[in-house]
């Protein structure tokens, strides 16, 4: 059930902050989802039942989320563009 409510944080998180970081710029946003993610994560070591750890694994998840959308973005826009490969003749 945890891992069920954590995929489905991963996923609306890379939709959610992936337009966040359009609007903020992605480095705020992975600042902002890294610290979302390790707060949630240290905070479901000190829950007292099911409901509030699924409700911290979400969390969890969406920060997850978020720092795969805004981290694929920046290092697809900060790297450069590799040429393909040459035809031979």
């Amino acid at each position: 059930m945890a891992t069920s409510v954590f995929l489905v944080g991963w996923g609306a998180g890379g939709l959610v902050f992936g337009m966040y970081g359009d609007k903020i710029g992605r480095v705020r946003t992975l600042t902002l989802t890294i610290l979302l993610y390790s707060i949630f994560t240290g905070l479901s070591a000190l829950s007292v039942g099911p409901y509030d750890y699924c409700a911290y694994r979400f969390l969890t998840g969406l920060g997850v989320g978020g720092v795969f959308a805004a981290a694929v973005a920046l290092l697809a826009e900060t790297m450069p563009a590799t040429p393909g490969p040459t035809p031979s003749v």
